[in-house]
């Protein structure tokens, strides 16, 4: 019986430090490293069966306010179910070669993931504001064809003493008879 509580004994709280050493594999949601389900110990990956069943609840809840997806409930639920299983057995989640490299290939692919998403942020803001300021210079154009108008009529009239739309009139009408 003490070797079943040795295999699942917990260390302790979860420090944030610790967390940041466990394989993403120690995780329910390993793309995104939420709800730890193991622990370390002497190099190896400890069932946890505390935490295997908060994140049982978590998800649960997080399910419920539309957080997470079914599937990843799912994913969650049998990865908790098969800790507390191990726990119940007494056995330990063996350590696996390599791992470190993976890990930082899923971190490679993130980065790169972050700033492709990041470039393609870029190419956005970079066409929206030419198209802002291409928007402005028409707006621009248009006020000064305006102003230049009102001033060639106002020029008119002076010269005339006529309205501009008076001399159109007194034309159309020379043109019409």
């Amino acid at each position: 019986m003490s070797h079943r509580t040795r295999a699942c004994a917990a260390p302790g709280p979860l420090s944030s430090a610790r967390r940041g050493r466990l394989p993403d594999r120690a995780f329910g949601l390993p793309a995104q490293r939420k709800y730890p389900l193991y622990t370390m110990a002497a190099g190896r990956l400890v069932p946890n069966p505390s935490h295997a069943s908060n994140a049982k609840g978590r998800a649960m809840q997080e399910l419920h306010k539309g957080r997470i997806t079914v599937a990843q409930y799912a994913r969650i639920v049998t990865k908790a179910n098969k800790v507390l299983a191990a726990c119940e057995k007494g056995t330990t989640m063996p350590k696996k070669k390599r791992a470190k490299k993976k890990s930082t290939k899923r971190r490679a692919k993130k980065t790169t993931r972050r700033k492709k998403k990041a470039t393609k942020r870029k190419a956005k803001k970079k066409a929206t504001r030419r198209k802002k300021k291409a928007t402005k210079r028409k707006a621009k154009k248009k006020t000064t064809r305006r102003k230049k108008a009102t001033k060639r009529r106002k020029k008119s009239t002076k010269r005339t003493g006529v309205s501009m739309r008076e001399q159109q009139k007194r034309i159309r009408a020379a043109l019409a008879g």
